[in-house]
């Protein structure tokens, strides 16, 4: 017995099934770990061997024509028609963002902010309306998904900051809580802490709420050494 649709595998391709074993569609192959409770798009790959999106019920979103497509999450997904057009659409199929990026990511913090990288090479975080709510990072990293703390190198040097709503196109007040003199690098923040790493491959572990340093490199890394 099966209490959500559920995907058969034969040598035809694949097949998905409602929860009474009725045969829904037919596709050459279905990103099975899409389909879950609280998810009921999912991606498949069409005879041409590009990507599109359907639903549960049977009806197609938008037909294969994706050479990459993130899972769809939080209310959208991130696509690429070609190496030179990566965008994000909706639930309903329908393209929301209209700048072009060299690469992008799919929407997290439960959908609101999304990272991409620009024709610079420059990391940035835009949000559901496409303003720019960071810009000129070096590197972002995964944002959270229950708050607005974030992390990533800018200029060299390891930043912790808090993304804020904007309005209009460029947010040249980014909310800085902490720029480290001494730190290259930064984790994902994890609970209260994240990791920072100095030029001589020393670590030591920062407060992302205040910036404050816990535990100075030297002592962390020897930490580590004896652990």
């Amino acid at each position: 017995e099966h209490t959500e649709p559920y995907v058969e595998y034969t040598e035809e391709g694949a097949i998905l099934r409602n929860v009474d074993g009725k045969i829904v569609c037919k596709y050459p192959y279905i990103f099975v770990n899409d389909i879950g409770t609280f998810n009921k798009i999912y991606r498949f790959i069409g005879d041409n061997g590009l990507i599109g999106f359907a639903n549960v019920e049977g009806k197609e979103i938008v037909p294969a024509k994706y050479i990459e497509a993130s899972r769809m999450c939080d209310g959208s997904a991130c696509v690429k028609e070609s190496e030179d057009d990566i965008y994000y659409i909706n639930e309903e199929g329908v393209r929301f963002t209209t700048k072009n990026y060299k690469d992008a990511f799919p929407y997290e913090t439960q959908g609101q902010f999304g990272r991409v990288i620009f024709d610079d090479g420059k990391y940035g975080i835009i949000d559901r309306e496409e303003n720019i709510v960071a810009k000129d990072f070096d590197f972002i990293n995964e944002l959270q998904y229950t708050n607005r703390i974030a992390s990533g190198v800018k200029n060299g040097k390891a930043v912790i900051f808090l993304l804020q709503d904007v309005e209009g196109q460029d947010n040249q007040n980014l909310h800085v809580i902490k720029e480290y003199e001494d730190y290259i690098e930064i984790s994902k923040p994890c609970m209260d802490i994240a990791i920072v790493r100095t030029s001589d491959n020393k670590y030591g572990v920062v407060n992302i709420w205040t910036g404050t340093v816990i535990i100075e490199a030297d002592l962390a890394t020897e930490l580590l050494h004896t652990a």
